[in-house]
């Protein structure tokens, strides 16, 4: 299965940081942040990867290259990342043709039998997203909130009973609701996931609390379980 992979936001909680370099080409023992990403979908069964970028695309086109672990890497320009991260989503309506892919965050480190239990899932939902229980949700949590395996509500401003990992399996029929969602102004991702729970048509996957971690700001870069992700990968222990 083909994943594509967002990455083209600024990244501004970085500061000066991403300034000049942006966010998924961060540092991560011998590699970025991203690749990190790219090898956990590989490793848990991805086939080809896309990857959208718009801020400073240039710079992570030309250090990620055309190949990641033995599978093709192509990139998705996405000239309208300024207006939401489903902008990145709907720039690949014309590319994306499969009926199913993973969609990924550039910035959520993850272990891949989370991918591998995406792809053996069966789901005839448009959205099937990788939830984890949070007890102490933080304002920046991307809350869920599902009943019976289906979303009922998701954002960052509801009261949840699961928080969303960054990490989806997706028909191509999300398009719709992305285009329907980016026609009402609408231009964040959790809108088109929304627009489909509205309509009985997204689930839940819970990961059983499986090994992930989103990277927003340098001190979270900096914490033990993201600098020891590549041992953790490499070694396939996540304590």
């Amino acid at each position: 299965m083909k994943a594509l992979i967002i990455a083209a936001g600024s990244g501004t909680r970085f500061g000066k940081m991403t300034e000049n370099e942006p966010k998924p080409l961060m540092k991560l023992g011998d590699g970025y942040l991203v690749q990190w990403v790219m090898k956990s979908l590989v490793s848990g069964g991805v086939s080809e990867i896309f990857i959208v970028v718009g801020y400073l695309g240039n710079q992570i086109v030309n250090k990620i290259g055309d190949e990641c672990c033995g599978v093709p890497v192509r990139f998705i320009d996405n000239r309208q990342w300024k207006k939401g991260n489903l902008m990145s989503l709907y720039s690949a309506k014309d590319v994306i043709h499969e009926r199913e892919f993973l969609l990924s965050m550039s910035d959520h480190l993850f272990d891949p039998a989370i991918v591998r239990d995406l792809l053996s899932t069966e789901s005839d939902s448009t959205v099937l997203l990788a939830v984890d229980r949070k007890y102490q949700q933080s304002d920046d949590d991307m809350k869920v909130m599902a009943k019976d395996g289906f979303i009922a509500d998701i954002g960052k401003s509801i009261q949840g009973n699961y928080v969303d990992i960054g990490l989806f399996k997706m028909k191509s029929s999300i398009f719709e609701y992305a285009e329907k969602s980016v026609e009402m102004g609408k231009y964040q991702l959790f809108e088109a996931v929304k627009a489909a729970a509205e309509n009985g048509d997204s689930k839940i996957m819970d990961i059983n609390r499986r090994f992930w971690i989103d990277v927003d700001t340098p001190e979270e870069l900096d914490s033990y379980y993201v600098q020891n992700y590549p041992k953790f990968l490499k070694n396939k222990k996540w304590d």
